[in-house]
């Protein structure tokens, strides 16, 4: 079982790479971790990396499309995750080679269609490497699919908005990742502790599943 850890930055980083074997670098949420200087530090760290994507706009998906190619010739990570339609279209679309994981926010965005032909297709044709999910919930949408399935634990997606309530609900133009590593706790009568970071909302939760094809687990802390 693979062991991975997701950091927003590089600092972070640095703080809590031990002990794990892969390193997920960005964020499945908000476009403002996305930094090649970030991944440039990565180079010289000899463990497996992964650059991880949120849902992205016109403008962010060309940050990522500049990323892609720079990673052509100076190979930065080894794996993508990716939680944008859009995004995981123009790979295809372009034909480039690399390995894929499908995001859980993208996952349950196609969720029964993810097994139509169409998409069906388009994995065969693309280096799918594994499906995240972080509930037994998830499974359904893919258990007609043989393709290896990474798990994030401990805290469970629910929601996210488009503003970010660490900036106060608005968007701020020079963004200082405020949220890197800071939650904020709301109490819920259906989930109970509710943890807000960023403009991403979760609860904890520790499913113990033992589908076979679960062969990495993906740490936030």
């Amino acid at each position: 079982m693979e062991k991975a850890i997701v950091v927003s930055s590089y600092k972070n980083l640095l703080e809590e790479m031990d002990g794990y074997d892969i390193i997920y670098l960005g964020d499945e949420f908000c476009p403002n971790f996305i930094t090649l200087d970030d991944l440039l530090k990565l180079k010289n760290i000899r463990k497996k990396k992964v650059f991880l994507t949120p849902m992205v706009t016109d403008r962010e998906i060309q940050k990522i499309i500049s990323i892609l190619d720079f990673n052509k010739k100076n190979i930065l990570f080894d794996e993508i995750t990716i939680n944008d339609i859009g995004l995981l279209k123009y790979i295809y679309d372009n034909k480039i080679d690399i390995k894929i994981n499908i995001g859980r926010i993208l996952l349950l965005s196609l969720s029964s269609s993810i097994t139509s032909n169409y998409f069906i297709n388009m994995f065969k044709k693309l280096n799918i490497s594994s499906f995240e999910i972080d509930s037994a919930d998830h499974l359904k949408y893919i258990n007609n699919l043989k393709n290896k399935i990474s798990l994030h634990t401990p805290y469970r997606y629910i929601t996210m908005t488009r503003f970010c309530p660490s900036a106060k609900n608005r968007w701020i133009k020079d963004c200082r990742n405020r949220c890197s590593k800071r939650y904020m706790l709301l109490q819920s009568k259906l989930f109970g502790n509710i943890f807000i970071n960023g403009n991403a909302y979760f609860y904890r939760d520790e499913p113990l599943l033992t589908d076979t094809r679960i062969t990495r687990i993906i740490e936030s802390k």
